[in-house]
């Protein structure tokens, strides 16, 4: 991996003890149009023209990749708390794609999904999973699950069954 440097040095300043911060240089001018001069001047690889707003990213993980309930609360709670980002469609009935990415949760599935629909799953590991949104309508569902699973079989995939998700509307 190279290095990257800077046109003009990083000052570092010490704000608690043992904790290291680095300064970048800031201009305040016309000529800094990003966020009027809240950030860096262009310099090494980074450019301020480049940065895009309303994007937020939370993460949430065990340092040692122990799955925990708890990093999905968490993770649902940095997600709610990015709800001022604008997560809606421009029909504001949509959201914008906003979600919690985890691993797959084996025992889970087993029991909800191998024991409950009657399907022997494959080892943890050798299978994905996702949610799909369809249209409730009945003609149309049907034509789409057959669609989605002739596009899988024409990629070698197969699908092993359909799991409608529990949900409360209240």
């Amino acid at each position: 991996m190279g290095r990257v440097s800077f046109q003009e040095p990083v000052e570092n300043t010490i704000i608690e003890e043992d904790e290291p911060v680095n300064i970048y240089p800031y201009e305040n001018t016309p000529q800094n149009k990003s966020w009027a001069g809240a950030l860096p001047v262009k310099q090494g690889l980074y450019d301020p023209e480049l940065e895009k707003d309303a994007c937020g990213v939370g993460f949430a993980a065990h340092i040692k990749g122990t799955p925990s309930h708890k990093i999905v609360s968490d993770a649902r709670n940095l997600l709610c708390n990015m709800t001022h980002r604008g997560a809606v469609g421009s029909d504001a009935r949509d959201g914008d794609g906003a979600g919690v990415m985890t691993s797959i949760p084996h025992k889970f599935f087993v029991k909800n999904f191998g024991k409950e629909q009657g399907y022997t799953l494959p080892k943890q590991g050798q299978y994905a999973a996702g949610n799909v949104f369809f249209k409730p309508d009945t003609e149309v569902l049907k034509e789409t699950l057959n669609t989605f699973e002739e596009v899988a079989d024409s990629l070698d995939l197969r699908v092993l069954g359909w799991r409608e998700v529990p949900r409360d509307s209240s």
